[in-house]
């Protein structure tokens, strides 16, 4: 049995009540066409949208949003659970860098109920800090924070032993702000970036413009596991091609997924 991991930048926090009808409807519909089982969010500013994505959902879908974050986690209780309230999604300050990301990450450890009960996925949802220009600095910063979170923040995590231990898929997901090619480029090695699809709609045309929104995971540890990563085509399957419409309803980002085991 797979389960399915579904990440989305959603940009807007406030949408007006034709948008707000159509947004919801999307992200219910994604759900249940594509499966997904956890759904993570980056620029989730404001718990109301969580809570309207909630209330156009099945009741067995429950979630929770960062007080003073903008990260987001929903997934469906018939499907995983937390593996304790103690360890409830959280933003994570817990590792050792002279330097921290400028928006901390939010980590979450949930328990697929339908696998073998030692299986815990640990997910670690960022965003990395863009810049606002593709200047030398602004990119020397992204690729310091790729590092920083395939490194010392996937290794704090995904090497933590709890009092009951279970076996780890540790993911780091999410808007990267850089293309595929350039976060392999990112050490460690082991800790490899995929999804190479362009997942950022252009600013001035109705088409895609770059590949940043991503998975990582150690794919030497996990060789044993399978996986796909793919994109959501979102924009031409819900929405006739209309990247302007699916813009300003949605997002300037197209969901990605990760089906696993």
């Amino acid at each position: 049995m797979s389960y399915r991991i579904g990440s989305l930048n959603l940009l807007k926090s406030h949408r007006n009540e034709d948008q707000g009808r159509e947004f919801y409807g999307f992200i219910y519909d994604v759900i249940a066409d594509e499966g997904i089982d956890i759904f993570a969010f980056q620029e989730a500013k404001n718990r109301i949208v969580i809570d309207g994505i909630l209330r156009n959902l099945p009741s067995s879908w429950i979630g929770t949003h960062a007080y003073g974050s903008e990260f987001s986690y929903i997934w469906n209780a018939n499907r995983v659970e937390e593996c304790s309230k103690s360890c409830e999604p959280r933003i994570f300050y817990d590792y050792k860098a002279s330097t921290h990301m400028k928006r901390e990450p939010l980590y979450g450890r949930f328990s697929p109920k339908y696998l073998d009960s030692s299986n815990e996925f640990r997910l670690i949802d960022i965003h990395i800090e863009h810049g606002g220009s593709d200047t030398s600095a602004t990119i020397a910063h992204r690729r310091f924070e790729c590092e920083l979170t395939k490194g010392v923040i996937h290794q704090t995590v995904n090497t933590h032993r709890y009092g009951n231990f279970k076996r780890a898929f540790t993911v780091i997901l999410g808007d990267y702000n850089l293309d595929c090619i350039e976060c392999n480029v990112c050490e460690p090695q082991s800790v490899q970036t995929l999804q190479e699809m362009k997942t950022t709609l252009k600013n001035t045309e109705s088409d895609y413009s770059k590949s940043y929104d991503h998975f990582s995971f150690d794919t030497e540890k996990n060789s044993s596991v399978p996986y796909t990563v793919s994109r959501i085509d979102a924009v031409n399957r819900y929405f006739n091609g209309d990247f302007i419409k699916y813009k300003k309803n949605v997002s300037d980002h197209v969901p990605v997924k990760l089906e696993i085991f």
